[in-house]
This record gives structure tokens, sequence and C-alpha cells, in this order.
């Protein structure tokens, strides 16, 4: 168990089951960042769950609020909070280091140094560090340009584009069932990108949709049930919002796709894109109702 400030631990989960240990320590807010495990005494503290995995797939950015809110209502009320994931090295780390950007305006790398010098083997993955350079831009108006990881390819921050809003609705799909349109920010980004490219003509919207469904299934290395319904209800929101696009020149459009050269190309690669393509076509056929919207 590592303490990094008076009130915010972090820890393994071993350590998360020891309740002798946690009661202790004076712990009543407890953050499972695992979808591996339960809360493990929830009659005893306050959990939140975050049931992500630490994967280059995952998303984080729309959690970074709820947790700094929840670690700062327990240190408010003279409480302490432990986070913990499955090892302590890298989702666990991305939540404390949030909460330090948001709740104490640290910057990333003095919040990094911080944490280190608490628990020596923190490295959050390389989307997780591009997540929380975006939180510290947004929340401190700069943001840390030096390599904190061995990994770390200390990217640069850039504005929010499509691809990346893709990716974080279909992880918040996949891992909390959150609507698309809950969503709002990375939603308005996808429709403005198809609102420009509207102008462009039919062509111009296919080969967007194209490389949507490029994105989309290379965030997963394939399409889930719920990573291939939020791709569907993007291409679907995204056409609704920007143009008058009916339902039939969108199933053309799929059709040609489907016949491309690029479309064969991303078969070899994951096959399962051919069975989520065929299911969104006959989504268009059966259910005129869910694009509506979209007719001429």
């Amino acid at each position: 168990m590592s303490q990094v400030t008076k009130s915010l631990y972090i820890s393994a989960y071993p350590l998360a089951t020891n309740l002798n240990l946690l009661k202790r320590l004076g712990i009543t807010n407890v953050i499972n960042m695992t979808y591996e495990f339960p809360n493990a005494f929830p009659d005893d503290f306050e959990y939140l769950h975050i049931p992500a995995k630490d994967t280059l797939s995952e998303r984080l950015t729309s959690t970074f609020p709820e947790i700094a809110a929840f670690v700062s209502k327990a240190t408010e009320s003279g409480g302490k909070a432990l986070i913990h994931c499955q090892e302590g090295v890298s989702r666990s780390a991305t939540a404390v280091l949030a909460c330090l950007i948001i709740n104490q305006h640290m910057s990333l790398g003095a919040a990094f140094k911080l944490l280190k010098e608490a628990k020596g083997d923190v490295e959050p993955n390389n989307t997780f560090l591009k997540e929380l350079r975006r939180l510290e831009f947004e929340t401190l108006g700069s943001w840390t340009r030096e390599k904190l990881t061995p990994l770390d390819l200390c990217e640069d921050v850039r504005p929010l584009d499509w691809r990346e809003s893709l990716a974080i609705i279909q992880a918040n799909a996949v891992r909390s069932e959150v609507p698309v349109d809950s969503n709002e920010k990375e939603l308005e980004v996808i429709k403005q990108t198809f609102g420009e490219v509207m102008k462009e003509g039919k062509d111009a919207v296919a080969k967007l949709i194209l490389e949507f469904i490029f994105a989309g299934v290379e965030n997963f290395g394939g399409l889930n049930r719920s990573a291939g319904a939020a791709l569907e209800e993007c291409i679907i929101r995204g056409a609704e919002g920007s143009a008058k696009l009916s339902s039939l020149e969108l199933r053309d459009m799929l059709h040609g796709l489907e016949r491309s050269e690029d479309f064969r190309d991303l078969l070899i690669d994951v096959p399962s894109a051919k069975r989520w393509l065929d299911g969104f076509m006959d989504l268009l056929q059966r259910n005129h109702e869910k694009i509506l919207a979209i007719e001429d």
C-alpha cells in the first residue's frame, strides 16, 4: 500500500482485499479500476467501480472528472481514498494522476514525480499518457513534454479529432454501455467532420465512412457487440446531423465499400468486419425509424 498524499493511496488488488489494513490506514473510499475483480468490501467502504482494461484501445478521459470528484468528496469529509487496479501500475496510476491534475492543479510531470516516489513501478500505458496530457492542457493550459516512462512517445497534444472521439465513444460503450449521445463533445466533433466532408460530395462521404470503419475496427482488433453498435450509431448520427442523406444512399455506399479493394484489404486483417458490415446493412434495411431523420 503506497501513500501518495495525506489522504490518497494506491495499491495492487491483493492489498485492496486486506480489510484490517484498510481500516488501520483509515481508508473510507475505494476506487476499483479493474474489470477483473468485484468490489471487495462493499458493506465497509464507499466504492466507485470503473471496469477498465489496461489496453491501448481503452479510454479513461470521460471518467477523470468522476474519479477526481469522488476523491475530493472523501478528502473534504475527512476520509481517505484508495485507488487500485490489478497490479497498481497503469490503470490506478492513471486515475491518481488525473486526481492530482484536477484537484491539486499539478502538472503531469510534477504529479508523476510525486507518484513515482510513492510507488516506483507505476507506468501508465501510452494511450493513458496521451489522455493525461490532454487533461493537463485543458486544465492548466500547458502540457508536460518530458518523457515519463520508457515507452512514452511524448506526443504533442492535439485538438480532439474524429478518430480519438470515436475511440472514446466506443471504449465508453464497451466498458460501461454509455449511450453514444451521452458523449456530447466527442459526438459533436464527429458531426462537424461529417458536415465538412458532405460539402465535398458523396464520394468523399463514402471515403469517410470507410475510414470510420477502419478506425472503428482497429480500435478493438475487431468489433464486439457494444463497439459495433457504437460505430453504427456514430455513422448514423454523423450523417443525420450534417446532411440530407437517404437510407438508400447510405446502404448503396456501404455496398460499394464492401466491394472496394480497400475494404477487401481490411477483411484480410479483420474478418469480423465483414460480419459487422452485413449486420449494419441489415439494420438499416429493417429499422427505417432509426434513420428517419436523414431521409430526404
